[in-house]
């Protein structure tokens, strides 16, 4: 079978989508699958796969992450199957009208990230082709994979979801099942809690900000907790300012980017892992997945799809969204208790062998393609 993963952006880009595509791309060509990707060339740092062709295409009109591909009418040429990696602005309408027009005949499988919410009137305005012909888009697919149908269900697809059930199929994410080793060398001699996740404009429903506020509440009865904060963007040094701002200069860390080896060493050493978004934009929150296979406790917000991964009071606890002093409060619940954070981790690391893995995620994912 000869693939065609469509994705918005890829590493080493920050963030779910991209990763998806690489983990999926690289589980299905060790199938023996024929791969390739298409994404935008946005001008940052190109890798080659393994074991698949990467192609970067350049946008004909770009905003944020969304882009104009008309290339892909000649480029998709010969793939039998197209993966769309949902949301994807300006490539989607491409997809739909050369399908409508019969000018492409494969068969489309979307994977379903997450709900787009428009943070200007600019954006509303640039996705509008899309949100319209979004229903009759997903009624072209064979199949719309999804990460929780638990946020499929509180999501914008839900009366969609709701007269097309037979076209749904939840196949959550997951992380590499590593055995877990321990480096004699620390990274670092401190105790710290860790925030991994992107910091631009995409971002935003990450819930720096909130995490901020609410570890400068922790700090008043945990004076020797620090606070690290790995990821980048465009929003990084506003974050960085509120921490001035806040008095926290000494207890926050902002790392950047940082390697994998160093990501896992973080994970490793953290004493739990924190996700503070806001919204819906978080429908599964991947972090969390790769904290808890590190035997790490997690704290997370109670959204949907979310709720899926961190269930409360059996490998994390819950917090309201947006709630800066119950957020504050369940850091101080499993910070005061390091035997409750020990049970958490065992059993999160129990549920990542069990479902969250990307080797269940793959032999799904071949399963639906091939059926």
């Amino acid at each position: 079978m000869k693939i065609a993963q469509i994705t918005c952006v890829y590493p080493p880009y920050g963030g779910g989508i991209g990763k998806v595509a690489a983990m999926q791309s690289n589980g299905l060509s060790e199938y023996g699958e024929s791969v390739e990707v298409f994404t935008p060339d946005f001008g940052g740092e190109k890798i080659t796969g393994k074991n698949f062709k990467i192609n970067y295409l350049k946008p004909v009109v770009k905003y944020g992450n969304a882009a104009f591909l008309p290339q892909l009418l000649w480029r998709l040429k010969g793939f039998d199957t197209i993966i769309l990696h949902y949301p994807f602005f300006g490539t989607l309408e491409i997809l739909w009208f050369i399908k409508k027009i019969g000018f492409w005949r494969g068969k489309i499988f979307v994977y379903y990230h997450m709900d787009f919410i428009p943070t200007n009137l600019f954006l509303k305005f640039f996705s509008l082709p899309s949100r319209m012909i979004l229903k009759s888009f997903l009624k072209m697919a064979v199949k719309i994979m999804v990460q929780s149908l638990d946020y499929t269900m509180h999501s914008k697809l839900k009366n969609f979801y709701l007269a097309y059930k037979d076209k749904f199929v939840e196949i959550a994410l997951g992380a590499d099942l590593k055995p877990i080793v321990y480096k004699q060398q620390q990274m670092v001699n401190e105790n710290f809690i860790l925030f991994v996740g992107g910091m631009d404009r995409a971002h935003y429903f990450k819930g720096v900000d909130v995490l901020l506020n609410a570890f400068s509440q922790l700090v008043l009865q945990h004076q020797k907790i620090k606070l690290f904060l790995v990821g980048d963007g465009d929003l990084r040094a506003e974050y960085e300012k509120l921490a001035m701002d806040l008095g926290l200069t000494e207890k926050v860390k902002f790392f950047g980017r940082v390697n994998d080896v160093e990501k896992e060493q973080l994970y490793s050493e953290c004493e739990f892992l924190v996700l503070p978004s806001i919204n819906s934009g978080e429908a599964f929150g991947m972090v969390l997945v790769e904290a808890m296979t590190y035997n790490k406790a997690v704290v997370a917000t109670d959204l949907s799809g979310v709720r899926m991964v961190c269930k409360d009071g059996i490998n994390g606890l819950l917090a309201r969204p947006g709630d800066i002093k119950d957020l504050a409060e369940k850091m101080q619940i499993l910070l005061a208790d390091q035997k409750l954070r020990s049970r958490f981790g065992e059993a999160g690391r129990k549920m990542v062998e069990e479902k969250f893995n990307w080797k269940a995620h793959v032999n799904k994912l071949e399963e639906i393609l091939n059926f």
